[in-house]
C-alpha cells in the first residue's frame, strides 16, 4: 500500500484539529460518528492534545530544540506551526488511512472559498497570479459582506435559534463567493478541484486497508 505524502502545511492543519479539540469535543459528536472513531482512538487523541499543550509550553519557554528565524514577532507562530506539524504526524498514526482521507476532505470542503488561499491548494491547481489576485478580491468582498451582515444582525447570537438564523443569512454569501471562484478555474483546474474535494468512498476504505504484508 502506497503511503500518502503530505506537505508540512497539511500536517499543520491536521495538528490544528488536535489543538482545537475538534475530534474529542462532546458537542461535535457528528465528527466522531462520521470518522467512526473508536474509544481507544479518542483516548489516544486526548493524550495527544495534552502532549501538544505541553510542547507548546516548552517551545514558549525556550526548552525545545528549535531554530527560530526572522523577526521575534514571528517566533510564536513558528513554534505553533512546529508543534502542529508534530501533532499532525502523530494523528496520522492514530487514524486509519480512510479516516485521514475523510478528515482532510471535511476540512477542505468545510473551509470553502478560504481553501483557495492555502499554498498547497494554489500549487495543486496551478493558479495563475491573475487568478490568485481575483480570488483575494472575492474573499475580501465576502468578508465585507459578512461584517455588514453581522452589524445589521446585531449582538452575537447567544442561543442556538439566533445562531441558526444568522447562519442561514450567511450561507448564501459563502456559497456565492465559492461559485465566483470556481467560475475562474479552467476546465483542468475544475477537474482537479473536483478530484481534491471528492468524498472518499467505501472503495477507498477497502483500498486503504493494510495488506497482510503491511500489517
Amino acid at each position: 500500500m502506497l503511503k500518502t505524502v503530505r506537505s508540512d502545511l497539511e500536517f499543520e492543519r491536521l495538528g490544528g484539529y488536535v489543538g482545537r479539540r475538534i475530534l474529542t469535543n462532546p458537542y461535535i459528536e457528528a465528527v466522531v460518528r462520521g470518522l467512526r472513531l473508536t474509544k481507544d482512538q479518542v483516548a489516544q487523541i486526548r493524550k495527544l492534545e495534552a502532549q501538544r499543550e505541553e510542547r507548546l509550553k516548552q517551545g514558549r519557554q525556550g526548552t525545545l530544540n528549535l531554530k527560530l528565524s526572522g523577526p521575534q514577532s514571528t517566533f510564536d507562530a513558528q513554534i505553533v506551526n512546529f508543534v502542529d506539524r508534530e501533532a499532525g504526524v502523530a494523528l496520522v498514526e492514530i487514524l486509519s488511512p480512510f479516516q485521514c482521507k475523510l478528515l482532510e476532505h471535511n476540512f477542505l470542503t468545510g473551509t470553502g472559498v478560504g481553501a483557495f488561499r492555502w499554498p498547497d491548494v494554489k500549487e495543486k491547481l496551478r493558479l495563475s497570479r491573475e487568478q490568485q489576485k481575483q480570488i483575494v478580491t472575492i474573499i475580501e468582498e465576502l468578508f465585507d459582506q459578512v461584517r455588514t451582515l453581522q452589524k445589521d444582525f446585531g449582538p452575537p447570537p447567544k442561543d442556538a435559534e439566533s445562531a441558526t438564523a444568522l447562519k442561514k443569512k450567511m450561507d448564501p454569501l459563502f456559497e456565492g463567493a465559492l461559485e465566483r471562484v470556481l467560475a475562474l478555474l479552467t476546465r483542468e483546474q475544475s477537474d482537479q478541484w473536483k478530484a481534491m474535494t471528492r468524498e472518499p468512498s467505501r472503495d477507498d476504505e477497502a483500498e486503504s486497508r493494510p495488506t497482510p504484508k503491511d500489517r
